[in-house]
């Protein structure tokens, strides 16, 4: 009886926690909208909040920055992942990146004699090039926020027959010459990968410029560079460049 009421103690402080704002509702979405439709909700909110066209609101500051927010969070998976199972306190415990680390987990880990020990992240892992596009955008696109349908043609590796040597290292080994004489001497070592070509694909891209985008901002799509045949693709980047009136 204990275990259960301590248990219901503890929902009812994690309840308490996650409460914040509902970045559902001030995007006027449903829980189950998809990134398109929180784009499109976020793109049409904008406009109508933007303080610019509201300069007789008090609020109007609050309600865009309430509104940028739920943006922020509702487009980023992990954080949107996050924000449904823990609320806007656990998307601020994730900090400055920890790769969706969950801030709840040790403690729910501990109270049911459950390990959690953290995983580490794969810092060493190759990338390939990225790639940066200019986006020539009007003035008024800028300033309204628009959306850019990009058609993609990328390399990217695919598995095919056979094997290849890879992760290739060199390592120092000792080899005995004598009574009391040793040798080192460097080798080349490899692991052995499944096989892998070059094939070209078509994706469609959707390039959001955001409302009052400024000349030089950035939008970055993660894994669609350069591909690296041993490690990640790079990032493909597109910044804004505003055509200005002849």
């Amino acid at each position: 009886m204990r275990l259960i009421n301590a248990v219901l103690l503890a929902l009812a402080t994690f309840e308490f926690v996650v409460c914040g704002r509902d970045f559902y509702k001030i995007l006027g979405v449903s829980k189950s909208a998809n990134a398109n439709q929180i784009k499109k909700a976020y793109r049409k909110l904008a406009k109508e909040l933007h303080p610019d066209r509201n300069q007789d609101d008090e609020m109007a500051n609050e309600k865009f920055q309430d509104l940028s927010s739920a943006y922020e969070v509702l487009s980023d998976k992990e954080k949107r992942a996050m924000y449904d199972r823990h609320g806007e306190e656990g998307v601020a415990k994730m900090g400055g990146g920890g790769g969706g680390h969950d801030p709840f987990s040790s403690f729910f880990g501990d109270f049911f004699g459950g390990g959690g020990g953290g995983g580490g992240g794969d810092e060493g892992t190759p990338k390939g090039a990225d790639v940066t596009i200019d986006l020539f955008v009007s003035l008024e696109e800028a300033y309204n926020g628009h959306f850019v349908e990009i058609n993609r043609k990328k390399a990217v590796y695919k598995q095919t027959s056979g094997t290849r040597q890879c992760n290739c290292r060199h390592e120092m080994r000792t080899e005995q010459m004598g009574m009391g004489r040793f040798q080192m001497f460097q080798v080349k070592v490899c692991d052995e990968c499944p096989n892998v070509k070059l094939v070209q694909e078509n994706k469609v891209l959707e390039v959001e410029v955001e409302v009052g985008a400024n000349e030089g901002h950035t939008q970055v799509f993660h894994g669609e560079g350069e591909p690296h045949i041993e490690g990640d693709p790079g990032d493909l980047k597109f910044k804004i460049r505003i055509q200005k009136h002849s």
